[in-house]
């Protein structure tokens, strides 16, 4: 009896160290990502879901000493796709369940990991190629064929369409995918006036005229 009872307690024994030991490699683990690794673990999840936008100054719109408005600003979009974010496993699963009608853990278990990416990326290509006017084959080869920054689908949007283009990508859960806010210059000015007030680039700077003079 004592024989059993001494050999109990030094399986007892070493099996509490075991569980001690591994809950102390746990936590080495734990402090090791909190306090070491745990800024760069951040960024790299916030790179998944974030983006970084610019956003410029506004341009002031012109007058004439009467009072009458030469040249004004408008607000149009730009439609881009975030190339990291277009390879996220997570946003992927969201699109393509939502197009197949079953949950992201079933497209997880349902397709191979470069399977998802590829799928999602045709399945962008099918919701966009219309609304945007461009061949399904040649939206899906500009998806694929660019895999750093941005890719820009589609440039002064006015703001009917952007509204149109907003719903179809909430509606399809398509992430990766937004519309940037941005301006374009509008001369209601007589066309007399045009070597005048002159006028800006696609970049918004001054080329000529007071819209130079005045950058």
């Amino acid at each position: 009896m004592d024989r059993a009872s001494s050999h109990l307690r030094a399986r007892l024994v070493v099996a509490c160290g075991g569980v001690v030991l591994l809950l102390s490699l746990l936590s080495a683990r734990l402090l090791y990502l909190e306090q070491v690794d745990g800024d760069r673990l951040a960024e790299e999840a916030r790179s998944h879901y974030e983006y970084r936008e610019v956003l410029d100054a506004q341009r002031g719109r012109i007058f004439d000493r009467a009072g009458e408005l030469l040249a004004r600003n408008q607000t149009v979009y730009k439609l881009v796709v975030d190339c990291r974010h277009l390879r996220d496993q997570g946003l992927a699963c969201i699109g393509l369940a939502e197009a197949e009608q079953v949950s992201p853990q079933t497209i997880r278990k349902r397709y191979l990991p470069e399977e998802i990416l590829g799928k999602y990326r045709e399945y962008v290509a099918e919701v966009m190629s219309k609304p945007l006017r461009l061949p399904k084959h040649e939206l899906a080869r500009k998806l694929k064929e660019k895999t750093r920054g941005e890719i820009v689908l589609a440039k002064n949007i006015e703001d009917d369409f952007a509204q149109e283009l907003d719903g179809i990508l909430n509606r399809s859960a398509l992430g990766g995918i937004y519309l940037r806010r941005g301006e374009r210059r509008f001369y209601p000015s007589p066309l007399s006036l045009t070597q005048v007030v002159g006028f800006v680039d696609e970049d918004g700077i001054g080329v000529s005229g007071v819209e130079k003079a005045f950058d």
